[in-house]
């Protein structure tokens, strides 16, 4: 989640030096300012984001409408369910997989 936090401000960056949106074609820009970001965070190596989330970012202008759409459903659904008392609220972790348009909850029992 981190990475792509930063991917997002690298593309944030070069988009304020460029003056419009990011296309495929400032790739290398983008690249630049996330060694940039990634310096001043400290990150390197390993710990350093891969440049394919980064390529991901600045080649779908589109963002995903669908995702969001689903998983809002999800979040309004459960602040009705803590609201109102009715039923008892999604426990611990609700993860939805872009690819398959799959969602899953996971229960994390207490250690």
């Amino acid at each position: 989640m981190f990475g792509h936090a930063l991917c997002s401000a690298a593309v944030r960056a070069a988009e304020r030096d460029l003056g419009h949106q990011a296309g495929i074609c400032d790739l290398p820009l983008a690249i630049s300012k996330q060694d940039q970001v990634a310096q001043t965070a400290n990150l390197r190596g390993k710990n350093a984001p891969d440049s394919s989330i980064l390529e991901e970012i600045v080649s779908n202008t589109t963002g995903h409408p669908a995702v969001a759409a689903i998983v809002g459903g999800f979040l309004g659904q459960e602040i009705l369910k803590a609201v109102s008392g009715k039923n008892s609220p999604l426990q611990n972790f609700f993860f939805f997989d872009v690819n398959s348009g799959d969602g899953k909850i996971e229960k994390m029992l207490p250690s």
